[in-house]
């Protein structure tokens, strides 16, 4: 093969396999541990929540399904947008 169409080729395959996509396709469990205990540090790193909210990070948003006993998920920031 050419040495055009290898580096092509290669290019190819590492987009195709790099595990990027699109905030859509993004869906997740918040990480809240099993202590119920939060103690949230004023850093702004906001989530969005699948309850369409913007938590200012994923310890506000561990701490308010603790609060309500809601099942909230991290989402792609696009289900946020406009709020």
């Amino acid at each position: 093969m050419d040495g055009k169409v290898l580096m092509l080729l290669a290019v190819m395959l590492l987009v195709a396999f790099s595990g990027v996509e699109g905030d859509s396709g993004y869906h997740r469990k918040p990480s809240c541990g099993s202590s119920g205990h939060f103690f949230c540090i004023e850093q702004y790193d906001p989530v969005c929540g699948s309850d369409g909210n913007i938590y200012s990070n994923e310890c506000k948003l561990c701490a308010y399904i603790k609060k309500t006993h809601k099942d909230i998920d991290i989402v792609g920031m696009e289900h946020c947008h406009g709020r």
